[in-house]
């Protein structure tokens, strides 16, 4: 089966959890905690928002763990019943038992995680690869996914730049000490994000993110992204929004536009300036607006 995903020891998860948890408890909005069984481990969420809004699930960029999403509950939370989710085989709260080894996987483990919380259809929002898994699902179920919002997604339009991938295999494969992996964050965000990550909540986010990787130890074969064809994205007949960076590090950002122009000519994409892949921490007040109108 191949080495699973987990913390390399209870030290490394229990202050991680600790950390995690206090985040969580300075949400903008009440949020709960839930587990839900699948066949790849269990896996936890967030929830928040009115419990009989349309559900909105929400996944994040990998090893940023769903609160990535709490900056942003004030405008997700105002029209959504939020779904967090901490995406299993990833830095997180979910504990996984299996590996997530290929596309058909990811979609088998959304289809558990919706199921067990007894979602029928919901719009998705994902960031990076979870903007990837994001439309990994739409493909597979374009009827279950009422509208899509990608950010700054990861291969979906254009190849990961192999630069990002080998500097990405250092900092957490070889040596994943906390200041290299702080320096591999800051590197994915403008210079002002990184300024004011001491007071901001993205900032916090980052230095959760610090305190788990280095104890973290992923599995031996997890799901790539891949690069969908344009043709292959036709079926994506439901609302599509795309944000993306200009000054995006880890894929082209002015191509993706491009290409999702391209693969989806009713998507509205907004191709954003000063904004590198931590789009939504870049420019938080644009990606927030642009957000709060789409899924309105």
């Amino acid at each position: 089966m191949g080495r699973v995903s987990a913390f390399r020891s209870d030290a490394g998860r229990d202050a991680y959890v600790t950390a995690y948890d206090t985040i969580v408890a300075g949400a903008p909005v009440p949020t709960a905690h839930a587990d839900v069984p699948t066949p790849f481990g269990t896996t936890h969420v967030l929830l928040a928002g009115a419990p009989d809004g349309p559900p909105l699930v929400a996944l994040h960029g990998k090893t940023l763990s769903a609160t990535m999403w709490l900056a942003h509950l004030d405008t997700l939370a105002a029209s959504h019943r939020v779904v967090m989710v901490d995406t299993i085989g990833d830095l997180g709260r979910s504990v996984a038992t299996r590996s997530m080894r290929s596309r058909a996987d990811v979609v088998a483990w959304l289809d558990a995680v919706v199921e067990g919380l007894g979602i029928e259809r919901a719009a998705f929002l994902g960031h990076s690869y979870g903007a990837w898994m994001a439309t990994t699902y739409a493909l597979a179920h374009p009827d279950a996914v009422d509208r899509l919002a990608l950010l700054a997604p990861a291969a979906v339009f254009v190849r990961v730049k192999p630069a990002w991938i080998a500097r990405a295999v250092s900092t957490y494969v070889v040596r994943p000490t906390p200041a290299r992996v702080r320096r591999f964050m800051e590197s994915t965000c403008t210079a002002g994000t990184v300024a004011a990550f001491g007071s901001s909540d993205f900032g916090r986010a980052v230095e959760l993110h610090v305190t788990g990787a280095p104890a973290f130890r992923a599995a031996a074969r997890e799901a790539v992204p891949t690069t969908y064809r344009p043709d292959a994205l036709s079926v994506l007949t439901m609302p599509v929004l795309l944000v993306v960076g200009r000054d995006e590090t880890v894929c082209d950002g002015s191509r993706s536009a491009v290409v999702a122009r391209a693969g989806i000519p009713h998507a509205r994409i907004e191709l954003l300036d000063d904004a590198n892949h931590s789009v939504f921490a870049d420019q938080q007040e644009a990606v927030d607006r642009i957000l709060a109108e789409f899924l309105a």
